[in-house]
């Protein structure tokens, strides 16, 4: 089995990486990390180059990934929420997906991540849900998801296991 993490944290020593490396570990098969904050990955410019060509016209980090989906059975996203949506680096990944979506499909497994500083674990559930369906919709097969509340900073993580544990025991039933 081959998983891949994809991680829209803008710290190398976040929250969402460590949950993301949590459920990789944990897991028997072959895995690969992508930072989207190291990467060059330019915003989808609709310009629709991608339905006429089978391709997405921007060859940039993002064609790393797309070959990564190709080969990879699961698929592990995460991101902190910010201002009620994730980062701006993962919206640029997801847009991108159109031109996945458009031409060879997705049919991978998918594991969500979402850390937020708000103690309230209810707070972005209608967030959470619709990003979920969207990306259901698009062709993941949704395996679970991990909504980490009340994780400020890295410290609150490695105080409050609960999320860790979670992480581990997701990445060993994969």
């Amino acid at each position: 089995m081959k998983i891949t993490g994809i991680s829209g944290s803008p710290r190398p020593e976040s929250s969402t990486n460590a949950l993301i490396k949590a459920v990789l570990d944990s897991t028997d098969g072959e895995s690969q990390i992508f930072n989207i904050n190291e990467l060059d990955i330019k915003p989808c410019q609709s310009c629709y180059y991608c339905k006429e060509n089978g391709v997405c016209k921007y060859q940039d980090d993002y064609t790393d990934i797309v070959k990564a989906l190709d080969e990879s059975d699961v698929f592990v996203i995460g991101s902190p929420i910010y201002f009620s949506e994730v980062t701006a680096q993962l919206k640029t990944f997801i847009d991108r997906l159109y031109s996945v979506v458009n031409n060879q499909g997705i049919s991978t497994k998918l594991v969500l991540i979402y850390v937020q500083a708000n103690p309230d674990g209810s707070l972005y559930k209608p967030y959470i849900e619709a990003q979920s369906n969207m990306l259901s919709n698009i062709g993941f097969e949704l395996v679970d998801t991990i909504n980490a509340y009340g994780i400020p900073e890295y410290e609150n993580l490695i105080e409050n296991k609960e999320f860790l544990e979670k992480a581990k025991e997701i990445g060993s039933k994969l």
